[in-house]
């Protein structure tokens, strides 16, 4: 998702220079909308993520999907007026991904010395794509109105989408019970109480309670 989100973000003044709406340093402005959107898109689905109204991982998907699409757009018109509205979706949805994302990826991890060496693994990977993207868009990608870099980023945001899919598989479990709890928070504070009864349980510790409890069922019945 870096790779392309980066990839827009740098290479943004040089998209809306060459859209021709408005000469140096006017065209500056037009650098304004896409930062304003991304600033209200983090609010919105922050308060999406308050409610639980959907799970983590849908709304981190259907995020990346938007994302997909969007750079859809800049391989297939050089309109101008969809090439800006492309910007301005395209540096929205990649600014709010993060939202859903850490959230998600925070609760699936165990332990201080895990959870901190995960988290900084994966920001440290998540990084190098600020170093790839920018790369992408060359000066010889240009003649074509930078299709191949954008290709590049489509494919690059496309693997985001699958490898997110398979994360969803994979704390499936986990995430059903954070959002159980979750609303069951929300309806106590509602009815003015604190949430004090079920907690959430990891994916191995559900196998065991599980097994546990099928040991009991099974000795009872004998």
């Amino acid at each position: 998702m870096n790779t392309g989100g980066f990839g827009l973000s740098w290479f943004l003044p040089t998209i809306t220079t060459n859209l021709g709406f408005a000469g140096l340093p006017r065209n500056q402005l037009l650098n304004i909308p896409p930062a304003a959107a991304a600033i209200i898109s983090i609010i919105v689905v922050a308060w999406i993520l308050k409610r639980a109204f959907i799970p983590r991982p849908l709304l981190t998907v259907m995020i990346v999907l938007f994302e997909v699409a969007t750079f859809a757009i800049f391989l297939a018109t050089r309109r101008r007026g969809a090439i800006y509205t492309a910007c301005v979706l395209g540096t929205m949805f990649s600014a709010c991904l993060a939202i859903p994302f850490w959230s998600w990826r925070t609760s699936s991890l165990r332990g201080t010395t895990g959870t901190a060496f995960a988290l900084g693994f994966q920001s440290g990977i998540g990084q190098l794509g600020g170093v790839i993207g920018p790369q992408i868009f060359r000066a010889k990608y240009a003649k074509d109105g930078y299709k191949v870099s954008y290709g590049v980023c489509t494919a690059a945001i496309g693997g985001c989408f699958l490898a997110n899919c398979l994360s969803w598989y994979l704390t499936r479990n986990l995430e059903w019970d954070v959002r159980r709890v979750r609303l069951q928070r929300i309806k106590a504070e509602k009815e003015g109480r604190l949430f004090t009864e079920d907690e959430v349980k990891f994916y191995h510790e559900r196998q065991r309670f599980t097994k546990t409890l099928k040991k009991q069922e099974t000795g009872d019945i004998l």
